[in-house]
């Protein structure tokens, strides 16, 4: 019986045996306590083992990425299984770029390698983890760029770049732009595209990271080759060569040299572009692991040779292209690396041979099951039947080329119509955002106005009162000065009068004299500030009356 199983039997006999007996009670909390412990011990150890598994298999496969890759993707897919049955979030993070690129190199479905990414993003998004979201959103970038749907890649890229300003990760920031930079390139918005690169230049410089400046060089290289822009081609390649050569790292410089091998062929510059596939291949015949990277070279070098009407040696290249195709299980160079060789049969005058090789080419293209590819090995079978002059044969083989091109024709169009509505949608959001946003400004206009306006009516009000409180003030200095001057005035003489008859040293009768003096100063003072229209403010005389109080108001007593 499983410990956690035993462990709610004992709880159970607990609550309905020995709830009265504390010294059973006791007994049993202390069996129950071992078992937890068991059970908890027990649960953290499998799930220590499974941690492991999956880590050994990644471990295994990764050398094996390049070299097996068939075998590759068997311990990749073990792996997953167990990563997704015990969610191991990490754990998927990292097989996901492996699992991706063997798909998409396998000619695997990318139905199922999209699956894999959105799988792994929501996943991200539920943990709300910014570090696996930025990642997961990177790794479906690249199969959304795989499979040709663009809005959606520039709408996950934006979800990552979010994500990574939000961790600070600037490595990770310059993956996504890198990747939005050439969804805008493939899409015709070469401007944009340039803009992005140059911004990853900087970044960049300002992370001091040199592969992130060479990778920059490298496709504003493809962007100007786009825009047939030989010297600035050419300039970025070297640059991105160069610094390749700085760092050390041969296998950087055989992968930029079999880029500018591939701006030499679209020049036409075939001599130049030999001499550097040669140094190329030299350089990855001495890096075991990149078997894969030299049969890319090989297969390029066999075209070169072909077009220079060097055939022996373009046998040589072509038939080993096919040897490590077959070594590594690559689908698609061994399907292109019997389609060379087939044309170069072809122009040897060996119809019988190449007949031969493009069939096999042919049995890839069904295995692989993709439009494109059936396109290719049909293709060449056409030319066949054509120099031949089967015209019969031809014209079957070229109702499949339209057949296919049509297929191949409707993915796209369908892709792009798809494309298209996702971008409408976008736009649509866009327009709304915009309207609201502008609405939202009027109103915020409107508020400003009239908060304003209501400031400006407050000042007015306050400017009324205050008037109305001096005209009061006024009203109430005449009535004083009108009604209390002449009592004043009679006191003031008959003060006078009684001075003369007081007894000079009557000490008494003077200090009272002296304070009513002192009093009627006061109030001939206080008139005077009401006739002045001095600084005054309102005070409390009591809970209920209010007072006027001068600023220079003397608190003497009376």
């Amino acid at each position: 019986m499983p410990w956690f199983s035993i462990t709610l039997l004992i709880v159970n006999m607990i609550d309905d045996s020995f709830g009265n007996d504390i010294e059973l009670y006791t007994g049993m909390i202390g069996i129950l306590d071992d078992c937890l412990g068991v059970c908890v011990d027990s649960t953290s150890e499998g799930f220590r083992e499974i941690e492991s598994q999956v880590q050994l298999l990644i471990e295994t496969g990764e050398p094996l990425r390049d070299s097996q890759p068939r075998k590759a993707l068997e311990l990749f897919e073990k792996a997953w299984k167990l990563a997704i049955d015990n969610e191991l979030s990490e754990a998927m993070h990292i097989l996901i770029p492996h699992l991706g690129r063997l798909y998409f190199t396998q000619g695997q479905d990318k139905q199922k390698m999209l699956d894999m990414n959105l799988h792994a993003l929501k996943l991200a998004e539920d943990e709300q983890d910014d570090d696996l979201l930025a990642k997961s959103a990177l790794a479906l970038s690249w199969v959304y760029s795989q499979t040709q749907r663009y809005t959606e890649n520039i709408e996950v890229i934006q979800k990552g770049l979010n994500a990574v300003h939000r961790i600070g990760d600037r490595s990770l920031e310059g993956s996504l732009l890198n990747n939005l930079a050439v969804c805008y390139s493939t899409t015709g918005n070469l401007d944009q595209s340039l803009s992005i690169y140059f911004q990853l230049m900087k970044l960049g410089e300002e992370i001091g990271d040199p592969s992130i400046i060479q990778h920059a060089y490298l496709n504003v290289q493809k962007v100007y080759m786009a825009l047939h822009d030989l010297k600035k081609t050419e300039e970025y390649g070297l640059k991105a060569l160069e610094m390749a050569e700085e760092s050390g790292d041969s296998g950087a410089v055989a992968g930029v040299k079999i880029n500018l091998c591939v701006v030499y062929r679209h020049y036409d510059r075939m001599h130049e572009a030999l001499e550097m596939i040669n140094e190329s291949i030299a350089i990855l015949e001495t890096i075991p692991e990149r078997i894969t990277g030299l049969t890319s070279a090989l297969l390029n070098r066999g075209i070169i040779l072909m077009s220079l009407n060097r055939h022996s040696e373009s046998e040589v290249d072509l038939s080993r292209t096919i040897d490590l195709a077959k070594k590594i299980d690559h689908k698609e160079w061994l399907l292109r690396g019997y389609d060379e060789l087939g044309k170069l049969k072809l122009e040897m005058g060996h119809e019988d041979q190449a007949e031969e090789l493009f069939n096999r080419s042919l049995e890839i293209a069904c295995e692989i099951g993709q439009p494109e590819f059936y396109i290719v090995a049909n293709s060449s079978l056409y030319e066949l039947y054509k120099r031949r002059k089967d015209f019969k044969a031809a014209c079957e083989v070229h109702e499949k080329i339209l057949k296919y091109e049509t297929m191949n024709f409707s993915e796209r169009l369908a892709s792009s119509l798809a494309d298209m509505e996702v971008r409408y949608e976008m736009e649509k959001k866009v327009q709304e955002a915009e309207f609201y946003r502008c609405r939202s400004e009027d109103l915020e206009k409107m508020n400003y106005e009239l908060q304003s306006a209501y400031d400006k009516l407050k000042l007015s009000q306050d400017a009324v009162r205050d008037l109305e409180r001096k005209s009061s003030i006024m009203a109430m200095a005449v009535t004083a000065n009108h009604e209390l001057n002449q009592p004043l005035m009679i006191i003031h003489g008959n003060l006078e009068l009684l001075r003369g008859r007081l007894n000079p040293n009557d000490a008494v009768k003077a200090r009272y004299y002296q304070r009513i003096e002192t009093a009627l100063h006061r109030i001939e003072s206080i008139l005077q500030k009401y006739r002045s229209q001095g600084e005054m403010h309102l005070t409390e005389y009591t809970d209920t009356t209010m007072m006027f109080e001068f600023e220079d108001f003397d608190q003497q007593d009376v």
